[in-house]
């Protein structure tokens, strides 16, 4: 029988060979002790003989005389699988010599496998390796020098300081004892070095004590205007935000940034604390605080705030002596290991492109989950999210999809150290399954960013911040009873005069504003006007078309409806009507509740050419940009699906191009249109659903917006024209407000000025000191009525309301205001002297003296509304087209036909 044979040499029997990689004092081999070989037994030679060892198994050593450089990369491997659904299953290491292969081995340093033909640069994170049954991908390269020399002696070698290991000959020498820390993420810097570790020995113990001291992972010497957080007194090192981001911060986003870790830290913020964002302070800590509302207003950034926060929240921990060792055995530097961000679908895509934008691509992982999966595989993607290291550390999920994969999240919560809500604002119902789903994580570290936290009343205020600091503002009945029955009795028109409600209501309102603002920062636009090109704001006063004048004649007349006991929710259905004949009378034709209940059915047809003011206006500026602008695109925003068609007819039928993004449109599509816009010059308009698209999305493609309708929550407006002017934006931006003249939408409009005194009040912002004295709770049920009201004699009823001028482009200033505000006083003092007292009604004792009463009351509102709304358009020229005004064509305007009055305001540096 032939015997086996190996390398083309004769069997040869097993030896045992020790202590070869040693040598004696003067350098010289000692003797290999051999024993004497044993019998062949070749019926069981499988049994007894050792292969010699293959040198791809042996760790990569590089020798002094070679040139050869390593390169280290992190990497995630997984058994080499036909399963449809691939899972990552562990993380490991990688060697690449310049001129040679990669070799693969496990985070313990067990030698995988190698591979040839490795790809360009640029390409090689995309390719999926395989060797020996697995298959493995590159997930970063390794920069650091403490990290290279640990992984260097994992893999059985010390490295100096340039990357040349020094020569060993052991086949599998055991490690060093390390005292740095082990692996960490692959795309995770360390957050702190090891400064010095000392061995002292006591005279009293017959052990040895070690001592260690650390030291920032960069130095704010060498770092440029360094951001460097506060501190609290168990801290062992200083963080300070990486140079790569904190080099991009404004002013504004380094206090902002600041604040957000305070806040979620537990850091104790004073009501009356400033910060400046470059000094550093300590501050207590605090177990109740871990969450913060970030308030800013649209286009401060508030996207590379939270990017900045989620860095230095995953690579930097302020107590490294307390960070512990992970199930893997690696050890997480950071306060967060994981972080979930919830948006909205539209903004998933510019999640992602934020981090790429300010990180880079390989320094985070991001994980979106695609729009095609099924539940079934998204709850597979975010479980292995949770549970393997390194892969990813941001998981970027819209509020819709979060329902589904709740019960996983819930399963592998603990692995979530912050959560971020986008447009938290829609977190304000505290029946909302989504807020409950995200109650359930009890994430500790919470940060919720939105541009208008209050849009109708102080109990979503109470519910968005419960939700990130439970407890902080007790219970809602207390809550109710303490804060927001007293603030409403106080905003109450008939306790005007009450002394004793007002001064309960105004303290209230600033104990309230004190509590909240320890974990809430708002800053308005203003913050950054000065770093964005100009804005003008335009509001249009179109002229009702004849078609709808006879429409709003015709609803009056034939509608069954009791104008008599009428309340706000009997009316919706009729106010909803009376807002589409503002937009186009065409509408009207197949609205459920006009077919229902009018006696005699409308005689209006569809028509190519515009049947309202708004549509003729809107006609004109659009040729007017396109004609003399024409490197200009617009959008235009409307809250009605059925409007968008209208507006869209009339784009197709005059040739403009343009895009839509409603409700309609599809998830996966809609980043798409976005960058279609931005990017394509021939796309002139897009079309846009305030309710479905008008948050967070950047249109800095356009440098014009049309507002064609409005809402009733102010809010709303504020976000859809807040999508081009941001940061970005290079042009001037010109946002045009359109009503049409005596109708609802103008009646509407004013509503909107007064509600955004409640914000102001507890968010802070330019005139708050005013916005604390305002009543913006001023429309009674009565005044329903008033809203049907069709004013056709009047070029625009909110200048007769606030103004007597003639509309020659004159700016209104404080001190005009003060003189119309005390004429409003004037007038109502004098009816007051028919009957003085703090309380209208009581002890009237005739008609006569009730139906005082109730002028008086009624002057006092109309007053007050006056007063609010006058002080909400401080700033504006007033125009009248009539007066034939020389102004700007850059507005692109045709002020000769179908505009009665205009307000507007320029925005400059």
């Amino acid at each position: 029988m032939q015997l086996p044979q190996y390398n083309n040499k004769p069997f040869k029997s097993p030896v045992i060979l020790t202590d070869t990689h040693t040598r004696t004092p003067n350098g010289a081999k000692p003797p290999t002790r051999t024993y004497a070989p044993k019998p062949l037994d070749l019926g069981n030679s499988r049994n007894i003989i050792k292969k010699r060892p293959i040198d791809d198994q042996t760790p990569p050593l590089t020798s002094q005389r070679s040139s050869k450089a390593i390169s280290y990369y992190f990497t995630t491997y997984r058994k080499r699988s036909t399963k449809k659904n691939k899972t990552w299953d562990g993380d490991g290491i990688c060697t690449k010599l310049n001129n040679g292969g990669l070799r693969f081995y496990k985070e313990n340093g067990q030698f995988m496998g190698t591979s040839q033909g490795i790809p360009a640069d640029n390409e090689i994170y995309e390719k999926i390796f395989s060797c020996a049954g697995f298959e493995v991908q590159l997930d970063s390269q390794i920069c650091e020098e403490p990290e290279i020399t640990r992984i260097a002696a994992i893999l059985g070698k010390s490295t100096s300081a340039s990357g040349v290991s020094s020569r060993s000959t052991s086949l599998s020498p055991s490690p060093p004892r390390i005292v740095a820390s082990k692996v960490h993420k692959p795309n995770i810097a360390i957050p702190m070095v090891k400064k010095s570790t000392q061995f002292t020995q006591s005279t009293h113990l017959s052990s040895k004590t070690r001592t260690t001291s650390y030291s920032p992972l960069f130095d704010p010497a060498q770092v440029e205007n360094a951001l460097i957080m506060n501190r609290f007194e168990e801290a062992d090192v200083d963080v300070i935000v990486d140079p790569i981001l904190s080099r991009h911060l404004r002013p504004h986003q380094r206090v902002g940034v600041k604040f957000m870790y305070d806040c979620v830290l537990g850091l104790s913020r004073p009501a009356d604390y400033e910060d400046d964002g470059t000094t550093v302070t300590k501050l207590e800590k605090m177990d109740e605080l871990n969450g913060c509302l970030l308030a800013d207003e649209m286009g401060l950034g508030k996207t590379l705030m939270t990017i900045t926060l989620i860095w230095t929240l995953l690579k930097q921990t302020p107590i490294p002596s307390k960070t512990s060792p992970t199930m893997s055995g690696l050890f997480n530097h950071g306060v967060c290991g994981k972080v979930l961000v919830i948006c909205p679908v539209t903004l998933i895509g510019n999640w992602k492109r934020e981090f790429q934008k300010w990180l880079g691509l390989n320094r985070i992982g991001v994980l979106t989950l695609s729009t095609k999966s099924t539940p079934e595989k998204d709850k597979l993607e975010v479980r292995n999210f949770l549970k393997v290291q390194r892969s990813y550390q941001v998981l970027v999920i819209g509020y819709e999809k979060l329902l589904n994969v709740s019960d996983t999240l819930i399963e592998c919560r603990s692995s979530i150290g912050l959560l971020v809500c986008d447009e938290g604002h829609r977190l304000k119902n505290s029946q909302s399954k989504t807020l409950n789903a995200l109650k359930s994580l009890d994430v500790p570290r919470k940060v919720l960013l939105t541009g208008t936290p209050i849009q109708n009343d102080l109990s979503e205020f109470y519910t968005i911040l419960s939700f990130l600091n439970d407890g902080i503002l007790g219970s809602f009945p207390n809550f109710k009873r303490d804060f927001i029955n007293p603030i409403t009795a106080s905003r109450d028109v008939n306790n005007k005069y009450n002394e004793i409600v007002q001064g309960k209501g105004a303290a209230k309102s600033q104990e309230l504003i004190e509590l909240t603002k320890k974990l809430t920062l708002r800053r308005t636009s203003d913050t950054i006007a000065k770093f964005l090109p100009p804005k003008t704001d335009i509001v249009l006063f179109c002229r009702p078309t004849s078609h709808q004048y006879k429409a709003f004649e015709s609803v009056l007349m034939n509608t069954s409806i009791n104008m008599s006991n009428m309340t706000y929710s009997s009316s919706l259905a009729l106010i909803t009507l009376f807002k589409k004949i503002c937009n186009s009378p065409s509408l009207i034709r197949q609205d459920t509740f006009n077919l229902t209940n009018a006696e005699s059915k409308n005689t209006i047809t569809n028509t190519l050419e515009p049947d309202s003011g708004k549509l003729r206006v809107l006609l004109k500026i659009l040729k007017n940009i396109n004609t003399s602008y024409s490197e200009e695109k617009v959008v235009i925003v409307s809250n009605y699906t059925k409007t968008l068609d209208v507006i869209q007819r009339l784009l197709n039928t005059h040739n403009f191009s343009s895009v839509r993004l409603d409700g309609s449109t599809p998830s996966k599509e809609r980043d798409k249109i976005v960058n279609t816009f931005n990017t394509v010059p021939s796309v002139f308009a897009f079309l846009l659903s305030a309710k479905s698209g008008g948050v967070g999305l950047n249109l800095i493609g356009a440098s014009r917006l049309v507002l064609f309708d409005n809402d009733w929550n102010p809010a709303i407006d504020q976000q859809a024209m807040s999508r081009i002017h941001r940061d970005g934006q290079e042009k001037a931006c010109f946002i045009y407000r359109l009503f049409s003249t005596g109708c609802i939408d103008e009646k509407i409009f004013q509503r909107q000025l007064m509600k955004n005194s409640l914000s102001s009040k507890f968010m802070g912002g330019p005139g708050n000191a005013k916005a604390l004295e305002s009543n913006d709770d001023l429309f009674a049920v009565e005044e329903l009525k008033d809203l049907f009201t069709v004013l056709t004699d009047t070029l625009s009823n909110t200048h007769d309301l606030i103004c007597s001028c003639e509309g020659y482009g004159d700016e209104q200033d404080d001190e005009q205001d003060d003189e119309n505000t005390d004429q409003d006083c004037t007038k109502v003092e004098k009816i007051r002297a028919y009957k003085p007292g703090p309380s209208q009604f009581e002890g009237w004792t005739n008609a006569m003296q009730l139906q005082t009463s109730i002028q008086i009351s009624q002057e006092e509102s109309v007053a007050e509304r006056a007063k609010l709304v006058r002080e909400c358009l401080t700033g504006y020229k007033h125009v009248n087209p009539q007066n034939q005004l020389h102004l700007k064509d850059r507005l692109a305007i045709d002020w000769k036909a179908d505009i009665t009055f205009a307000f507007f305001k320029e925005y400059t540096l």
